[in-house]
Order: structure tokens, then C-alpha cells, then sequence
């Protein structure tokens, strides 16, 4: 019989797990959000989807949506325009952001009819359902 050795991780092992002098729960303050730090909401209603995700700030040329072999992705990059050479900056996060999030979209959105619109500062992407998954109610009489 082999006897292995078990170690328990600790639940905050995998927050300080990354090296650096930052914990990877955190965002380094140094260099920003990562790349791909999109929040959404999507929800669901009887005609199909709706994601929005903030993006204050950003222009419709600064976005991308995509569809590719059934895979919606929502990418963009924004740079912050420079107002004042003379100024002598000692912290400057507003320089350059982007965002790269992918979804499968299932069998039951219809792909030919999504939209997606950039309206104060929200993208808002709506995923209509297929006629023949969108709930059907029945009525059953009663004998």
C-alpha cells in the first residue's frame, strides 16, 4: 500500500497564489484592470436574452460585437486623449483600457437577430429567442 501525502489547501491559497507583491484577488494598482475585465448582466424574458455591460466613456467606434461560429464576442479598446503635455503626472490610469468577453450562444438564440446598441455609457445587446423555443401555454379543457 502507497501512502500519499495530503496538504489542505487554504481557502485564500489561490488568492495569494500568483508571486507578486500583489494578491491576484486584487487589481495591481500599477497596471490597471486586466484586459477582459467586463462586467455584464444578462437576462432572460420570454423573447430571448439581453446583456448589458457599462462602458462609460466609449464610443461605438471603440466597440466590437461579433458573431462567430456561435460564439458572441464583445471586444473594444479605449485610449484616453492627451490634454496637457505640461503636466507632470504622478499616477495616470486613464491611458489605455480594452476588454475582450466570449459567450456561446446556444441553439435557441436566432444569431441573424441580434443587436446591439451603445446608449450612455451601456452596451446593450439583445439575443432574440427562435420561434419554436420561445414558450408555448396551452390551454388543457377539462373534461
Amino acid at each position: 500500500m502507497t501512502l500519499i501525502t495530503y496538504e489542505p489547501k487554504h481557502f485564500l491559497s489561490d488568492f495569494f497564489e500568483n508571486g507578486t507583491l500583489f494578491p491576484k484577488g486584487f487589481k495591481d494598482p500599477f497596471y490597471g484592470n486586466p484586459a477582459g475585465d467586463l462586467k455584464v448582466n444578462i437576462t432572460e424574458d420570454e423573447h430571448g436574452f439581453h446583456l448589458t455591460a457599462p462602458v462609460p466613456g466609449w464610443k461605438d467606434d471603440e466597440v466590437d460585437v461579433e458573431i462567430n461560429h456561435g460564439v458572441l464576442t464583445l471586444k473594444g479598446v479605449h485610449e484616453e486623449k492627451k490634454e496637457d503635455d505640461s503636466k507632470e503626472y504622478k499616477m495616470r490610469e486613464f491611458v489605455r483600457r480594452s476588454f475582450e468577453r466570449s459567450f456561446r450562444l446556444g441553439d435557441h438564440v436566432d444569431q441573424d437577430k441580434i443587436t446591439a446598441k451603445l446608449e450612455d455609457g451601456v452596451l446593450n445587446v439583445v439575443m432574440p429567442k427562435k420561434e419554436e423555443v420561445k414558450p408555448k401555454v396551452q390551454k388543457v379543457k377539462i373534461n
